[in-house]
């Protein structure tokens, strides 16, 4: 066996010495089958590109590998060794793994979300605003800080509708190009339960200021 400095402080071993006295079949490996793969590719096709499998260290860590590998053989067609590089890939496989979470995160909030939730380009917008000026209004809000929180607008739909609206927005960027994340929820049927109460208090009021003024009924049959 022979390893390179990198290789050797990879495994959390002091010297090559020390490396030695472990027997890496056995110990190196979180999982047989890894190994097993390893052996059988290298069979297969003499060499090995890109396998990823998992380490032990001597203090028993996980180290998570890219395999690089070519197989010797003697004039019999035996196997000698094998010659190959190690990269640690431990940390960018975490990443991706929490990219990959977070990802999954936003997938089932953005599918179980009551609200409407959409993603559009900053300087083009995909919304039928019913007011232009309220665009040019939350446009403004967003470009001085950055988010707006609970616009209140109407927004036309497909069928010519006038929804009435509340958004709550923030810029991010994707592919180094600013877009729009935004919650919109509708409360067209709230704003008309409020404007039917609104009406109902106006003729209640109505009503009190018609009772104070004096009225009579005269029935000519009786």
């Amino acid at each position: 066996i022979m390893a390179n400095p990198t290789l050797i402080k990879m495994l959390g071993f002091d010297s090559f010495e020390d490396l030695t006295h472990r027997n890496l079949e056995k110990e190196g490996f979180e999982s047989s089958e890894s190994r097993k793969r390893f052996k059988n590719e290298i069979e297969k096709n003499k060499r090995i590109l890109g396998l990823e499998s998992v380490w032990k260290t001597k203090d028993g860590r996980s180290v998570i590998v890219n395999e690089n590998a070519q197989g010797f053989y003697d004039s019999n067609g035996n196997l000698i060794y094998y010659e190959g590089t190690i990269e640690d890939i431990t940390q960018r496989k975490n990443m991706e793994n929490t990219l990959r979470d977070s990802e999954e995160k936003f997938r089932k909030a953005f599918l179980t979300n009551p609200d409407a939730i959409t993603i559009n380009r900053f300087d083009t917008g995909m919304y039928v605003w019913f007011n232009p000026g309220d665009r040019i209004k939350f446009v403004n809000q967003l470009r001085k800080h950055g988010f707006v929180d609970n616009f209140e607008t109407k927004f036309r739909t497909k069928n010519n509708e006038v929804k009435d609206t509340l958004m709550s927005s923030v810029i991010i960027e994707l592919e180094n190009i600013p877009h729009i994340l935004s919650t919109t929820k509708d409360i067209t049927e709230r704003k008309q339960i409020e404007e039917a109460l609104k009406y109902n208090e106006s003729l209640l009021r109505e009503v009190g200021r018609i009772a104070h003024v004096g009225g009579w009924e005269y029935n000519l049959l009786t």
